[in-house]
């Protein structure tokens, strides 16, 4: 997998990055790094002068360790499409998965604290000001991308959520009903998920999670799955649901079809056998 975070200095990225990186076994690539290489060679007279040359040699290590079979994990600007086009085709030629983050910090105060607070990690690397920031020209991803906002208290959950693959978000979404965690579930939805059955149909975040309280705080219900087929970002499961009813247990088949979006789920539709209730 090559996974690709983006933003503007100071949001996070090398933060969030490093994490996933250590979460995922994977190489993490810092275009910053390469940059601050080039001219400590004496290859450029400054940072300013490096162009596109610190994205190209991340490029040529993306190369080399997706050749390898090994996940790999850049953290850049990408502000502009020419930036991120050449590593889509990467990951095309190597027929891995690519998944594109771009990473925002939606409080301007804390933004700027941040920038300005920045102390380098790197020995000769320059850290932009805030003005600077501020000024910069972000084009608009047409990627496929989920946008994680740092202001929020844990962007990192956000953010592995976005990299499971399809397969792995239903096993999420169902281990979180089996262990009554309410907030595990909401973080597998995407915002704006709906969720259908017969008779209980829910959209958006506050309807979901009203409608998973009340399933939990019920019958306490839990699931065992049966099979799992995928196709593209469509699953489609078969499970079993065990509940007590008037003192007796009670399996009853059940058959969902779900849409995946950046490793979230999108879309449900629910069917138990001989009833139109949720599971």
């Amino acid at each position: 997998m090559l996974v690709v975070i983006g933003g503007l200095p100071g949001v996070g990225k090398t933060t969030v990055a490093r994490a996933v990186a250590g979460r995922l076994l994977a190489i993490h690539l810092r275009v910053d790094a390469f940059e601050v290489a080039l001219v400590r060679q004496g290859l450029v007279a400054a940072q300013s002068d490096v162009g596109p040359h610190g994205y190209g040699l991340a490029l040529a290590a993306a190369d080399t360790c997706l050749a390898a079979d090994t996940d790999v994990v850049v953290d850049a600007v990408f502000d502009v499409a020419a930036a991120r086009r050449p590593f889509a085709e990467l990951a095309a030629r190597h027929g891995t998965p690519v998944r594109w983050l771009r990473l925002i910090c939606s409080d301007p105060a804390e933004h700027r604290r941040r920038v300005e607070e920045r102390v380098a990690d790197l020995p000769g690397h320059v850290v932009p000001a805030w003005s600077a920031v501020r000024r910069r020209d972000v084009d608009q991803w047409h990627e496929q991308h989920t946008v994680v906002d740092t202001a929020r208290a844990d962007p990192l959950t956000v953010v592995l959520a976005a990299l499971r693959t399809p397969e792995a978000a239903v096993r999420a979404h169902v281990d979180a009903f089996d262990a009554g965690d309410l907030d595990a579930l909401m973080a597998g939805f995407t915002p704006d998920a709906t969720w259908r059955t017969g008779r209980s149909d829910a959209a958006g975040t506050d309807e979901l999670r009203a409608l998973f309280a009340g399933a939990l705080a019920g019958l306490s219900p839990r699931l065992t799955l049966r099979t799992l087929t995928a196709r593209g970002d469509t699953v489609a499961a078969e499970l079993t649901e065990t509940l007590m009813v008037d003192g007796e247990t009670r399996h009853v088949p059940i058959s969902g079809w779900y849409q995946v979006r950046n490793g979230r789920i999108a879309q449900a539709h629910i069917y138990r056998e001989g009833s139109a209730e949720i599971s």
